[in-house]
């Protein structure tokens, strides 16, 4: 359900995550493709990314502090900067956290392998011990892709996720796990942010619709029992033609 979702906009500059191709936002808001490579780098503009939340009760946002936010950086990695800030404290043991976008252009009914970069601000510390797992080791990145509007749908009393991402360490149809979110850090008592960037090594498939559009998805599967909050600041796409 759409309206179960939280759902906000960023826009975020990135200096040092800069691709050759430019922005797909910059030459068509509608996010057509150039040359098969989207870039995304926040810094002017909204670029048409939205958050969500699965995998938790209808109705209990409040309790599960979900947020989903532009907000400026961490002082330690910030630099008069802004980052889509998403964060909820996982009472499930399950929380998934995501980002979205449709994107246009391509060709009609077609596989397309897709390659992910992602650049974001962690503050989860390595090798530290949580309820139910590890603060880093334990809240997996996932990127992907479907035709369907990735979004929140009711069975038996918990809000799940409309498409196959897995669950946790494992990866689904619609989505695989690219690492997880632990930083160099390892003072479990003094958690500080940097920055990460995590890249899938197994491709990701997505068909594009009649229209030759399709979403993006990336998103976090957690099995820390506790608050996961996140900066992201860039995500970059390769696709090939299957």
């Amino acid at each position: 359900m759409k309206n179960m979702l939280f759902s906000l906009f960023l826009a975020v500059g990135l200096a040092s995550f800069s691709p050759t191709a430019p922005s797909v936002a910059a030459q068509n808001p509608a996010g057509q493709a150039a040359a098969n490579k989207l870039v995304f780098k926040f810094k002017q503009d909204l670029q048409g990314w939205t958050g969500g939340f699965a995998d938790y009760p209808p109705g209990q946002e409040t309790f599960y502090e979900l947020t989903a936010q532009s907000r400026p950086l961490p002082a330690e990695v910030g630099k008069n900067a802004k980052g889509f800030f998403i964060s909820g404290n996982n009472h499930s043991d399950d929380l998934f956290m995501f980002l979205k976008r449709r994107v246009t252009g391509f060709k009609p009914n077609t596989t397309y392998r897709l390659q992910f970069k992602v650049k974001f601000a962690t503050n989860a510390p390595a090798n530290c011990v949580g309820i139910g797992g590890a603060p880093g080791e334990s809240v997996y990145l996932k990127v992907g892709g479907a035709t369907l509007e990735p979004q929140g749908e009711v069975q038996e009393n918990l809000l799940v996720l409309n498409l196959d991402k897995g669950n946790q360490a494992q990866g689904g149809r619609n989505a695989v796990v690219a690492g997880n979110i632990s930083g160099t850090n390892s003072n479990c008592a003094a958690p500080r942010f940097e920055f990460k960037v995590l890249k899938n090594t197994a491709p990701v498939e997505v068909t594009t619709a009649a229209d030759g559009s399709f979403w993006l998805l990336v998103g976090t599967d957690s099995g820390f029992e506790g608050t996961t909050s996140l900066y992201y600041s860039a995500i970059q796409v390769q696709l090939v033609e299957k």
